[in-house]
């Protein structure tokens, strides 16, 4: 299954076509399925920050994700991730609408954390682009 990334939004959006039965008929039908979504958030300093990035259950460790993130790469060169602790944003962010860069208190046993250090570790990204945007 190949997937189709689209960028539309401040969002990146990777769906696959499945094939599933139909329920009426069972002729096998094809229908999209989102399998990974990164929303990413510009800084006052046009700086791209992962804003929100998840990956359907059904498809974790597949390495859809990172496919994503790799194509986001091509286009912006550098997307930094977040490692503040939500109580930062709450206090410091000017953007509480659409600003969710934040994460857990423990960054490093966050899914996020666990994903941008595959990330890392794959040389994807270096890990200078984790950090504290209010530092």
């Amino acid at each position: 299954m190949e997937l189709q990334i689209s960028n539309i939004d401040l969002k990146w959006v990777g769906e696959i076509d499945e094939s599933i039965p139909d329920i009426w008929t069972g002729n096998q039908i094809i229908k999209k399925v989102i399998v990974c979504r990164f929303d990413y958030y510009k800084d006052m300093y046009n700086q791209i920050w992962a804003n929100k990035i998840c990956t359907n259950v059904k498809f974790q460790e597949k390495g859809y994700g990172t496919l994503m993130i790799q194509k986001a790469l091509k286009e912006y060169g550098i997307i930094y991730f977040s490692n503040a602790p939500q109580l930062n944003f709450k206090i410091l962010s000017n953007d509480n609408q659409n600003d969710f860069r934040y994460t857990t208190d423990n960054f490093e046993d966050s899914n996020l954390g666990k994903f941008t250090n595959r990330l890392i570790s794959k040389n994807i990204i270096d890990a200078s682009w984790v950090k504290n945007p209010f530092v």
